[in-house]
This record gives structure tokens, C-alpha cells and sequence, in this order.
């Protein structure tokens, strides 16, 4: 896809809710700590378009993880999706 850049939405209460990664930082992959479920919001760049894609934190952690069988992961979904 030739990603050059990504910028992150995040929930308004972040500090920085906007942040923008570049390619050759971490693939373009934001970090971040969350205390409960909000809809992340991310404008995907590359040569050609410009593509915007939202995904509430919990359904894209759980596709992540689909296939880990720690329980922590489970109850750190469990808690994030209550709040």
C-alpha cells in the first residue's frame, strides 16, 4: 500500500487526541494506553489517496488478539468494553 503516514484520532480527553506517525516510526504505529471503548478514527496516506478508516478501540483489539488464549487479555477487554 506504500503507507507514508497515519494520522490517530483518539478520544478528546487524550492529552494530544490528534497525533500523526510517519513511516519509519514504529510502521506507523501508535501507542497508547486507554481506560475505556471509543471509536478511533485513523486518515491512512499513501501516493495515491488518502483513506480514512474508524474502529471502536475494543473490535480492533479483539481482532488482534483473537487468538491469544492469556486471560489477561481477556479481562483487559472485558474492563475496556464497560467503560
Amino acid at each position: 500500500m506504500n503507507t507514508y503516514a497515519v494520522t490517530y484520532v483518539l478520544h478528546e480527553t487524550y492529552y494530544e487526541p490528534v497525533r500523526e506517525v510517519r513511516n519509519g516510526q514504529n510502521n506507523v504505529e501508535e501507542k497508547t494506553t486507554a481506560y475505556g471503548d471509543y471509536t478511533i478514527r485513523a486518515r491512512i496516506r499513501n501516493p495515491n489517496e488518502v483513506q480514512t478508516v474508524q474502529v471502536d478501540l475494543s473490535d480492533a483489539l479483539e481482532k488482534e488478539y483473537s487468538d491469544s488464549d492469556n486471560p489477561r487479555i481477556d479481562e483487559a477487554l472485558q474492563l475496556i468494553r464497560k467503560y
